[in-house]
């Protein structure tokens, strides 16, 4: 069992919903793609192994807290399932085949001074 541990120095950026043309094609929006794109360069360099079977993941967002609150923990946009699904698509081909091996998912949100993703994996035997 081989447990990947990494830390992703991106703005963590949720997934967007698809939008569809005039003529009724649906496509990505350009921020989505870029993000995803972004999160496989840096996932890539860093080599991670190749899972075969189920995987477990967590995910750690850390954000820069909002200037204007005064909370300890904001609630802010974007929903963590949209920070997570971006993940998942993304690792895609290099963390594991596809995203439907991963049948453990912690994700959190975290308020500090530096933007960026913790990556925790490990294959479940």
């Amino acid at each position: 069992m081989t447990q990947f541990i990494a830390f992703i120095p991106v703005r963590p950026t949720p997934k967007g919903r698809p939008r569809m043309t005039r003529h009724g094609h649906a496509f990505t929006p350009k921020k989505t793609k870029d993000a995803e794109k972004e999160l496989r360069f840096f996932l890539r360099a860093l080599k991670p192994p190749k899972y075969k079977g189920a995987v477990s993941l967590t995910l750690k967002f850390h954000l820069i807290r909002p200037a204007s609150s005064k909370r300890i923990q904001p609630v802010v946009r974007s929903d963590i399932d949209n920070y997570a699904k971006l993940c998942l698509d993304a690792f895609n081909g290099i963390l594991y085949d596809d995203d439907c091996q991963v049948i453990v998912l912690h994700a959190e949100k975290r308020y500090d001074s530096v933007e960026g993703i913790t990556i925790i994996s490990h294959e479940i035997i």
